[in-house]
């Protein structure tokens, strides 16, 4: 007979436990009882786990299902499934529960009423040990949350590694908050990348080029990317090796309290990191030219930022039209010390704004623009860009009879294609 597959998009809870939470032992019914899974087959000998409807006649939506479990291989898929009694219907695949111990499994709608019937949870290359059905409410998660024990890590060589974090580490997150990737670069590597993915590795959401110096890997929510990852991501790179993995709260966030001037974010929390030239995290700064309706020559365009690299590499903030054909005002550098940066608008750069306009950078992490009146804000000293020099798409600056690469390079704000 043919299988339907029911995928259930369930929110995957972290195992926090709360004193407003009940805890209910739903199976085994016999203490010591276990039921392992060589691959997908239950071991010879052991029980199949079925969940008695009786047990959750009083769940509701919200409550969660709680599995425990060891994993017998971890250099092999391990995954927990629930269906029908039959395994003709699923009700939840969890993906990879590689590095996790237990998982909790939000009860939606359609898993509510599927409790009706019997349920059988099977797994992949795991022991289940017991399942139980937890109520009340559970914090969000925050904080250090991988490894749960000290000196674990995954090496990231070559491509050839991942680390994926299923949704109990990740309950809660959301949009402003920062998944931070603590990592130990690997000597003689060609590069240094953090790539984060969904939790099946079918979708990349953030690319993070790294050089030798760096210990950390931010990855800034969007709306579309907390949404997407809440069920589950998964780290790929190379020459890094993941030490620990923590999840800053936006309200931890610079910038998030949003000043009464901001015409960027639209709400607190989001933030865009330029790691050289390239975005490596957030949503493009897109200002709608209504911004700046009624704004008048002397006003200041403020930037609240952080500075992304050393002290010897090259910062800087541009602004283009929306179709990125033209800078609107010159290039704004700004040294690796600087927190705010103010611009002086003049009539015709407000003319220009009045368009609409894109704020990109390089080597810059862009917490919140504002547009004001002169106040006592500390301005920035910027440096003036020599016209014959020019910097790569990785920030790196030279005299422009320097480019021995035929390739794209920003000569005065402007991309331009030299080299032979």
């Amino acid at each position: 007979m043919k299988k339907t597959i029911l995928i259930l998009l369930a929110a995957i809870m972290p195992a926090i436990v709360t004193t407003a939470s009940q805890t209910t032992k739903l199976w085994p019914k016999t203490e010591g009882v276990t039921t392992t899974f060589n691959g997908w087959d239950i071991q010879e000998g052991d029980e199949p786990i079925i969940l008695d409807p009786q047990d959750l006649q009083s769940a509701a939506v919200g409550d969660r299902l709680v599995v425990s479990f060891s994993i017998i291989d971890t250099n092999s898929w391990s995954a927990i499934n629930i269906w029908d009694a039959s395994t003709e219907n699923n009700y939840f695949d969890s993906g990879s529960v590689a590095g996790s111990t237990r998982l909790s499994i939000t009860i939606d709608e359609t898993l509510a009423a599927a409790i009706a019937d019997t349920l059988k949870i099977t797994g992949c290359n795991v022991v289940v040990s017991q399942v139980d059905w937890e109520t009340g409410e559970v914090p969000d998660a925050e904080g250090k949350v991988w490894p749960t024990d000290d000196g674990t890590t995954v090496s990231l060589g070559n491509w050839s590694g991942s680390l994926p974090l299923t949704a109990d580490y990740l309950q809660g997150l959301s949009a402003g908050d920062t998944v931070c990737a603590k990592v130990s670069p690997i000597a003689g590597s060609e590069g240094y990348v953090v790539e984060l993915w969904d939790l099946k590795i079918t979708k990349n959401y953030f690319v993070c080029e790294l050089t030798e110096t760096d210990t950390e890997a931010n990855f800034v929510m969007t709306d579309e990317s907390a949404k997407n990852l809440a069920a589950g991501l998964a780290f790929t790179g190379t020459g890094e090796v993941i030490t620990e993995v923590w999840i800053k709260k936006k309200s931890d966030n610079p910038g998030t309290d949003l000043s009464d001037g901001a015409i960027w974010p639209e709400k607190s929390g989001l933030q865009t990191t330029f790691t050289g030239w390239e975005k490596t995290s957030g949503d493009d700064i897109i200002i709608d030219g209504s911004k700046f309706a009624n704004a008048q020559a002397g006003d200041k365009l403020v930037f609240k930022i952080q500075p992304v690299g050393s002290a010897d590499d090259y910062h800087e903030i541009d602004i283009y039209d929306t179709k990125w054909e033209n800078t609107l005002c010159d290039p704004i550098e700004f040294a690796a010390d600087a927190t705010t940066i103010e611009m002086e608008l003049t009539a015709d750069v407000i003319e220009r704004l009045k368009q609409g306009c894109v704020v990109t950078g390089c080597n810059v992490l862009i917490t919140e623009i504002d547009l004001i009146s002169p106040t006592g804000i500390a301005t920035v000293e910027t440096e003036t860009r020599s016209a014959e020099s020019c910097y790569d798409l990785s920030g790196r600056r030279f005299h422009k009879d320097g480019a021995q690469r035929r390739g794209i390079y920003i000569v005065n704000g402007k991309k331009r294609l030299l080299g032979r």
